[in-house]
């Protein structure tokens, strides 16, 4: 451009563009000079030709040519990358909502007039070009019958009038560019249009009819032979290389966008809606080894763990409850809290470093998945026009075939992570286990001290009350009902004390049920080969990278001949020896895939099928051992609260006898009675009948006799109430220990398939 020196696109007009009546001519200026946004290509300025003085658009240049050239390429003959498809979902997207908030339909939508930039970040930036078909509609609902736009890529109805010339006087609304853009989207996902007679455009009756009068839901129609019936079909085609996650999202909105049934037929509004919303889902890659698949999981940003488990289900196959998920060799419920958003999850979840999930359930019917690649064309050794089409042919198939084996390469090194993590999270729940049974190890003793502490400490008081009240008859009931309530006791407590022996065997044992499982692990570590299948020294990549190449050249000078109008006899020669060196590098190439990578894939996928069978019988081992530990727990608890109880039945009903003996009994009485005996009560009875005291102070010596028995009670008491304390914060110290183990118990949705191992309610 020259008042700037900006390199710039001219668009020059053919003659039978300027043929056009001038409003029409005027028609794409104006609608270019309305359109400012940044998935649209700006028109810088309009000027006149030096030699003709005709009109010529100055334009924003790129040098990344059209979609349709990155089509074109063999890398993407079967679509664009899966990352590269959702730009181009984005912004063509984005480019055809302002057009229509602008109230402009475009009418010539395709590949071709959908330009690439590169922006400062590196990434593409799509925009849509070519006005000359635009027209300005007062509402979306505005009818017009001017018929523009390319064969494949338009609506059925304009299809007929305007390819067909079929004398109908339908008239056509906005929403014809959304059939547009189905056509589009679907030839970018897949690398081929929807709707395709044998023949191609040669065949245009068929092309109307297959678009007219296919069912509702069917994105797919293609005649494979003249006359041959037609495959239809409501999903996209197998080799299309969409994550099945995406392929989930977008079969519908295809199936919307291209209805013909005009009752039936998408507004814009829910088409920019459902697209928006697809484009702002957050990707969780997830691994499963039992399937071999490699997922990408679309989901919302407020979605949390429960609709990530679902979703991972729908492609899996493998049901919530039967889910384990490690991240990183932790279970990913270590990493991330269930209840919160999938925007605060780790940024590390990659595809190379995805979510792993395995199935705790086994199950014998997962099957390799069949790679899904087209075969190579026949070759002839005698020189034909179709030479560089078989060559454009092949050079599709290997790059197909170069990312399939890359694809099987990091999957094949996610098997071999798969299973070390696995191996690491068994030894992780291994060792809560053997804590846990050190814990309940522990737990019996202290059990067993306290109970052995009551019964020295009731033997004592029931003593010293056989002291105060020894031979009085009035009183001789309240040694009976206390000998009767401490052999009760006795024996309430002795079969306490035999469960609780029984409990401190058990654990015991399943300590060697415990090292009988390290034993099992370690075994599982040895039975693991990583060297089965491909690995890095192989150089799998690099050798089918070489064969390409060689490949590649070949279709480029069977370009360079096919320009030529004939060639010399040298050049025959040249162009057959490179014509057979292509059939020695497509068998190069396909052996490369199926004798190495694939069988190599498939050995590694039964090798793992085989060793995971051992995996799953030692988790079920331990599931049966935590079962066991969380009963002897419930059993010891049930033991705390028998014990607890008879204390505070025991302490009430002694301290009630005291406070009748200290009713009852005269003065006469208590020194009548009263005789040597050990300890702080026989001390006071010899002062008391020593001392020749007073009335006066014989009762108050035998207050403080009360006294100090009532305050051995409390003693005893307070010894028991530190017993329990202890005993409760024991117990607090395992719920906070086992919470990890316990979760199952709080949220139905986490991996352990078990009860937890804590108990609910304190000791």
């Amino acid at each position: 451009m020259e008042s700037t020196g900006e390199e710039v696109a001219v668009k020059v007009f053919s003659q039978a563009g300027h043929m056009r009546p001038h409003d029409v001519q005027m028609r794409e200026f104006e609608v270019m000079t309305k359109l400012k946004h940044k998935n649209i290509v700006p028109m810088l300025a309009i000027e006149d030709e030096q030699s003709t003085r005709n009109k010529v658009i100055i334009m924003q240049l790129t040098e990344h040519g059209s979609l349709f050239n990155m089509l074109e390429d063999p890398k993407n003959a079967y679509g664009l990358p899966e990352e590269e498809f959702l730009i181009v979902f984005e912004h063509v997207t984005a480019g055809m909502k302002y057009m229509r908030d602008s109230g402009i339909v475009h009418r010539d939508i395709k590949p071709g007039n959908i330009l690439r930039y590169i922006g400062e970040d590196g990434r593409s930036i799509y925009k849509l070009t070519d006005f000359g078909a635009a027209k300005q509609l007062d509402h979306e609902e505005e009818q017009f019958m001017s018929l523009y736009g390319t064969e494949e890529y338009l609506h059925p109805d304009m299809y007929e009038r305007a390819v067909l010339r079929n004398p109908n006087r339908r008239q056509f609304t906005a929403t014809v560019d959304l059939w547009s853009m189905g056509v589009t989207f679907f030839h970018v996902a897949t690398g081929q249009l929807p709707f395709k007679p044998f023949g191609g455009r040669k065949n245009r009756q068929i092309m109307f009819e297959i678009t007219r009068h296919k069912e509702s839901g069917v994105i797919m129609g293609v005649q494979h032979s003249q006359g041959g019936t037609i495959e239809w079909s409501k999903e996209l085609p197998k080799t299309c290389r969409l994550s099945d996650g995406l392929k989930l999202l977008i079969t519908p909105i295809f199936a919307r966008l291209l209805e013909s049934d005009p009752s039936k037929v998408w507004n814009f509004d829910a088409c920019f809606r459902e697209i928006d919303s697809i484009v702002k889902k957050k990707v969780i890659h997830v691994f499963s080894p039992h399937t071999w698949n490699s997922l990408k999981v679309y989901i919302k940003s407020e979605n949390n763990l429960t609709t990530l488990q679902e979703l991972i289900a729908e492609q899996t196959e493998i049901v919530a409850p039967s889910q384990l998920l490690i991240f990183d060799g932790q279970q990913l419920k270590d990493h991330v809290q269930a209840m919160l958003p999938i925007s605060s999850y780790p940024k590390g979840i990659t595809e190379t470093n995805p979510i792993f999930v395995y199935n705790k359930h086994m199950d014998d019917f997962a099957r390799f998945p069949v790679p899904n690649i087209k075969d190579f064309p026949r070759f002839t050794s005698s020189l034909t026009t179709d030479d560089y089409a078989i060559a454009k042919m092949c050079s599709a198939i290997s790059c197909y075939i170069l990312k399939e084996v890359e694809l099987y390469s990091m999957k094949q090194e996610l098997v071999r992570r798969a299973v070390h993590m696995y191996i690491h999270e068994l030894y992780h729940e291994l060792g809560h286990l053997v804590d846990y049974h050190t814990f309940l190890e522990r737990n019996c003793d202290s059990i067993t001290k306290w109970k052995d502490n009551f019964l020295r400490t009731f033997k004592r008081e029931l003593t010293m009350v056989g002291m105060i009240v020894k031979t009085d008859t009035q009183l001789n009931h309240i040694i009976t009902d206390l000998e009767t309530f401490h052999e009760r006791s006795e024996m309430s407590i002795g079969e306490l004390s035999s469960q609780i022996t029984a409990l401190g065997n058990e654990v015991l044992v399943h300590l060697v049920d415990l090292k009988d499982q390290e034993l099992q692990k370690k075994v599982l570590k040895k039975q693991w080969n990583d060297s089965v299948g491909c690995i890095s020294e192989d150089r799998c990549v690099a050798k089918v990278e070489v064969v390409l190449e060689q490949i590649l050249k070949i279709k480029l000078q069977f370009s360079e001949d096919r320009k030529r109008p004939s060639l010399t006899f040298n050049e025959e020669q040249i162009h057959k020896y490179e014509k057979n060196r292509l059939s020695e590098n497509c068998t190069k190439i396909k052996s490369l895939f199926f004798d190495h990578c694939l069988a190599g894939a498939k050995d590694q996928f039964t090798r793992y099928h085989s060793w995971f069978r051992m995996g799953y019988d030692v988790r079920q081992n331990c599931e049966i051992l935590e079962k066991k530990l969380l009963n002897l727990a419930d059993r010891s608890e049930g033991f705390v609260d028998k014990l607890n109880a008879l204390c505070l039945k025991y302490n009430d009903e002694i301290k009630l006898k005291v406070q009748r003996v200290q009713e009852t009994m005269s003065d006469r009485d208590f020194i009548s009675l009263a005789t040597p005996r050990q300890g702080i009560a026989s001390s006071l009875t010899e002062s008391m009948a020593a001392s020749g005291s007073s009335k006066e102070e014989n009762k108050k010596i035998r207050r403080q006799m009360i006294q100090t028995f009532v305050s051995c009670l409390e003693e005893s008491k307070s010894v028991v109430n530190d017993m329990k304390e202890g005993l409760h914060t024991n117990n607090y110290l395992l719920e906070r220990f086992n919470k990890e183990l316990n979760s199952m118990l709080e949220d139905p949705n986490m991996s352990l398939n078990c009860q937890g191992l804590v108990t609910k309610k304190d000791f």
